[in-house]
């Protein structure tokens, strides 16, 4: 490795450093190392070890692109954690985070991502988790809604609903749907509501949600620590 590649990736380490604990002087660093040119060598090997060099070094800084979006101040009690690629197979229903036991991820908290619960950590593995989307068909929670604060049960699967509203609920579109169940914190949001109907046998209303987000398009989430 030549003396300014080695520079380089001390440079790449630091910044991977800072991206998390002072992400808007990492940001700074980042236009820096863009701008850092490789020499180049008139030998063979050391030309092809500096070309694979660089490649790595520009994955390391289009990793750090691609999560720059998605890389919130991180609250209090909570673990930040990149979510894995699940190319070519993009299931909604669930998807593994690189952080594990060893970081502090326990089962069942809290998934959060820009401020919305998007699921709960299912099973936790050394370094990695395996986490349970609100798009699972076996994720209930109990949920409140709008100002009102109603009470319902938040049923996932691949289109999620709520169920047993009470029929004199003031519930309309565009109404919040938060966490209020003891296995959350209070008052995440998930959805908003998108229609409301009569249930099938008259005794409840039942709603249609939508999302803010793309499930599939999540890089970068927050575990809580506590409940």
């Amino acid at each position: 490795m030549t003396k300014s590649n080695s520079v380089l990736l001390a440079l790449i380490v630091v910044l991977v450093f800072l991206i998390f604990f002072a992400p808007q002087i990492a940001w700074q660093a980042r236009s820096y190392l863009t701008s850092v040119a490789i020499p180049s060598t008139s030998s063979g090997n050391n030309a092809e070890a500096v070309a694979l060099e660089n490649v790595a070094l520009k994955a390391e800084l289009a990793k750090l692109e691609n999560i720059k979006s998605q890389l919130p101040e991180k609250p209090y009690n909570y673990i930040r954690a990149i979510v894995l690629s699940r190319y070519p197979m993009n299931f909604q229903k669930e998807f593994l985070v690189d952080a594990g036991s060893i970081d502090g991820v326990t089962e069942k908290h809290a998934v959060v991502f820009q401020g919305a619960l998007v699921g709960r950590v299912s099973k936790v593995f050394d370094t990695t988790a395996l986490v349970e989307t609100v798009f699972d068909p076996n994720f209930e929670t109990s949920v409140r809604i709008g100002a009102y604060a109603t009470d319902a049960l938040f049923k996932g699967g691949l289109t999620p609903e709520l169920k047993l509203i009470p029929l004199e609920a003031k519930v309309k579109q565009g109404d919040v749907v938060y966490s209020a169940s003891p296995d959350f914190p209070y008052g995440l949001p998930i959805a908003a509501v998108k229609e409301v109907r009569v249930s099938d046998d008259k005794l409840f209303e039942e709603a249609m949600l939508e999302f803010s987000y793309d499930i599939n398009s999540i890089k970068s989430v927050l575990i809580a620590t506590a409940r």
